[in-house]
C-alpha cells in the first residue's frame, strides 16, 4: 500500500524532509528563487483555495494541497520540484499537477520543464482534484522497481555533501552542464570528487557524457604530471616575477619533497602557495589548477586533454592529421607524430599560433 503522505511532493516538502538546493544540479536559476521566495508552511498551505495549488489529493488520511501556483517564484519553484521529483511519483498526479502547472506558467510567464510536457503529453484533466483510489498502485509501484534498478551509486556526484543527483542519463547530462558552467567556482577537491563519480555512474549506465569533467575523470592519483617539474617552474618564475622570494623557495622545496609527499599532499601544498603567490587568479586560462599540474592524466582512447585552457581531444587531433587537414598547417613531419602519438605533450611543444589553429578545427 502506498504512502501517498509520506512521499516527496513540492517544495515544502523539500525544504521540510529534503535538501532544496539540489534543484540548482539541473535549475540554474532554482537557488535564486528559493532565496526570493515565501515558501508556505504546510498549515499555511492547507488554508489555500483549490484553485491556487495544482494537485488537491483526496486520501483515506485526509486531503494534501500541493503544488501551490499563487505566486510566481513559488510557481516556478513548484514546478522545478515536481520535474525532479516526478520519476518517484504516480503518473496520474505528475500528469495533473503538471497540467495546472503549465497554465501557471503561461500566466506568470516562465519556461515550462521540457521533460514534464512530455509527460504530460496531449492528457486534459476536468480537475486539479486526485482521489487516491484512481492511481493504478501496481503501476506505480513497477515505476519504482524499474527506478531502482537504474539509482546505483553514487547516487550523487558529491556524495559527501548529498548534491547533483545523477540517478539517470538525463541527471547525467544535467550534471554534466552544470558542471561545465560553474566547475571554477568549485573547491579543488569538489571538482575531483564530482568528476570520478560522474564518469563511474556513467559508465555503470551505459551512458556517454562529455564535458570538462573529463579531464579530472581520467586522473590517476597514484602518479605524477610527467610535466609537474615545468608546472613548478612557471610557479617559482611567477613568484620571483612579484618578488615573492620566500613563496618561490617552497614552491622549490614543495618539488624536492614531492614522491614523499605523494600526489594529493602535494597538490594541496601547491594549491596554497598558489593562494599565496596570486597565481590562482589564472586558473583555467592560463595556469592549470594545481590537481591537473601536479596529477598525472592518463591516457585512454578519446580522451579528452586541457591544452591553452581548453578541454581537447587528443584522438580527433590525429584524425585530423591522418585526413590530411593539417597539411597546410604544419610539416610532414609534425604531422607524422601527430598521426602515431597526438599527446599532449607533443601538441603544447608546437608554437602557439599553431596550437590554435588545430584546436579551432575541433
Amino acid at each position: 500500500m502506498i504512502k501517498f503522505a509520506s512521499l516527496r511532493y513540492d517544495i515544502v516538502d523539500e525544504m521540510l524532509r529534503g535538501d532544496p538546493t539540489v534543484l540548482s544540479t539541473n535549475y540554474k536559476n532554482a537557488e535564486g528563487l528559493i532565496k526570493e521566495s515565501h515558501i508556505p508552511s504546510i498549515n499555511s498551505q492547507r488554508e489555500l483555495e483549490d484553485f491556487d495549488v495544482a494537485l488537491v489529493l483526496k486520501t483515506k488520511d485526509g486531503i494534501l494541497k500541493k503544488y501551490a501556483h499563487n505566486d510566481r517564484n513559488l510557481s516556478e519553484l513548484n514546478t522545478l520540484t515536481l520535474a525532479k521529483n516526478a520519476a518517484t511519483l504516480p503518473t496520474e498526479i505528475v500528469k495533473v499537477a503538471g497540467y495546472f502547472l503549465k497554465l501557471a506558467s503561461k500566466r506568470w510567464g516562465f519556461d515550462f520543464p521540457t521533460e514534464l510536457d512530455k509527460i504530460i503529453g496531449e492528457f486534459v484533466p476536468t480537475t486539479n482534484v486526485v482521489e487516491v483510489d484512481s492511481v493504478n498502485q501496481f503501476a506505480f509501484s513497477g515505476k519504482l522497481a524499474n527506478l531502482k534498478k537504474v539509482v546505483e551509486a553514487p547516487v550523487f556526484a558529491l556524495p559527501s555533501s548529498s548534491k547533483y543527483p545523477i540517478r539517470s542519463a538525463e541527471e547525467l547530462t544535467k550534471a554534466a552542464s552544470y558542471f561545465d558552467s560553474y566547475y571554477k567556482e568549485m573547491p579543488l577537491g569538489d571538482r575531483l570528487e564530482f568528476s570520478i563519480n560522474l564518469k563511474k555512474q556513467a559508465t555503470t549506465l551505459g551512458t556517454n557524457v562529455v564535458g570538462e569533467f573529463q579531464k579530472y575523470a581520467e586522473l590517476n592519483p597514484g602518479a605524477f604530471n610527467p610535466r609537474f617539474k615545468q608546472e613548478i617552474s612557471d610557479r617559482v618564475d611567477f613568484a620571483l616575477s612579484k618578488d615573492l622570494e620566500k613563496v618561490a623557495e617552497l614552491y622549490g622545496k614543495t618539488f624536492l619533497k614531492h614522491k614523499e609527499f605523494g600526489t594529493i599532499k602535494t597538490a594541496s601544498i601547491v594549491h596554497q602557495l598558489d593562494l599565496a603567490s596570486g597565481i590562482d587568479k589564472y586558473y583555467d586560462s592560463t595556469v592549470r589548477d594545481p590537481i591537473l599540474a601536479v596529477i598525472k592524466v592518463e591516457p585512454k582512447a578519446n580522451v579528452v586533454e586541457f591544452i591553452d585552457g581548453a578541454a581537447v581531444s587528443t584522438t580527433k587531433i590525429a584524425g585530423l592529421a591522418k585526413e590530411g587537414l593539417l597539411d597546410d598547417i604544419v610539416s610532414s613531419e609534425t604531422k607524422g607524430i601527430l598521426e602515431k602519438t597526438a599527446s599532449v605533450a607533443f601538441i603544447e611543444s608546437l608554437p602557439l599560433p599553431i596550437r590554435k589553429k588545430i584546436i579551432g578545427m575541433l
